[in-house]
């Protein structure tokens, strides 16, 4: 398991290239759940209803959870979590129910499986960085870390 979390801390980093995680579940944790598919590592994109928002994360074979930005609600909780998670689900995945969103990353991981066979962290990050930053304004915003 710790293979699993370097590897999505890495592919965070990558993606985020410093900027905030914040409403950034769906652009981290679809191309990753897909990236760990074309892998051969078995996780299942799940949604959880918090009221104010709904938010996005993996969870493994094995039932535990893999949040790729976590951290996003540290400001409006008692439960500081890093960001990236994994474990047991924290409050903030309680009664998630499987998304079926995100299944358009599963074809551009097919093919950086066939240009990197062993499929970096680094390169898939930069490859997710690189398409998201590409996307109109609003349907993903990279906003600085508030400090």
């Amino acid at each position: 398991m710790a293979g699993l979390l370097t590897y999505a801390q890495i592919f965070r980093e990558t993606v985020l290239q410093g900027c905030s995680s914040q409403r950034m579940c769906v652009a981290l944790s679809a191309p990753l759940h897909a990236a760990f598919r074309a892998r051969g590592t078995a996780s299942e994109l799940l949604i959880a209803d918090l009221g104010e928002c709904e938010h996005v994360f993996l969870r493994l074979a094995d039932g535990q959870v893999l949040d790729p930005t976590a951290d996003q609600f540290n400001p409006f909780s008692r439960e500081k979590l890093p960001g990236v998670y994994l474990g047991a689900p924290a409050l903030i995945h309680e009664g998630a129910l499987p998304w079926p969103g995100g299944q358009e990353w599963h074809e551009l991981m097919a093919e950086l499986k066939r240009l990197y066979p062993t499929l970096e962290a680094s390169d898939v990050g930069r490859t997710v960085s690189l398409t998201l930053r590409t996307l109109p304004p609003g349907l993903c915003d990279f906003a600085p870390v508030a400090k």
